[in-house]
């Protein structure tokens, strides 16, 4: 057969110590598959140039203009942050506020005990700033907590600015 032919050397056999295989490999190409393959870019070592569609169809690909693709990107956007605010009441012990500050939103004590006083100050004192589904959830966990001990702890949440 003539045609092109494409030569590999193996790496070395397994078992056979420190000596390399000397194997070489050749494979020829019938001039049908030469036109499918279409030639072999030596520095990439790539096929180049399609042919035919299907080998041994003979008949040629049709002619394809390169088209300029532009990809629209999707930037997704950030979800909207939520204030959780604790409201002061006059029943609930600095203790119990303390402790579902520490539990719910894990603050340490200290952190805790300011965001309390703050509250109990003010009237009211931002806890937490969260994505809108985390902050209901957790103003709803740390009141539900409160009521659960028979305290009537509120904590709210308001869109960030």
């Amino acid at each position: 057969m003539t045609g092109r032919s494409h030569e590999e050397r193996a790496s070395p056999a397994r078992g056979s110590g420190n000596r390399p295989a000397n194997v070489t490999f050749t494979a020829e190409l019938s001039p049908t598959a030469r036109a499918s393959f279409g030639r072999l870019d030596p520095q990439s070592r790539t096929w180049q140039n399609v042919g035919s569609a299907l080998i041994g169809s003979g008949d040629p690909m049709p002619d394809t203009a390169n088209k300029t693709r532009t990809r629209t990107r999707l930037k997704t956007e950030r979800p909207r942050l939520h204030k959780v605010i604790l409201v002061n009441d006059d029943y609930t012990p600095r203790e119990f506020v303390v402790l579902v500050l520490k539990a719910e939103f894990r603050m340490n004590e200290d952190h805790a005990y300011r965001v309390m006083l703050t509250a109990h100050q003010r009237g009211t004192c931002v806890v937490a700033v969260y994505a809108q589904d985390i902050a209901e959830t957790k103003a709803t966990r740390a009141t539900d907590a409160g009521r659960a001990k028979g305290y009537p702890l509120l904590f709210t949440t308001e869109p960030e600015e």
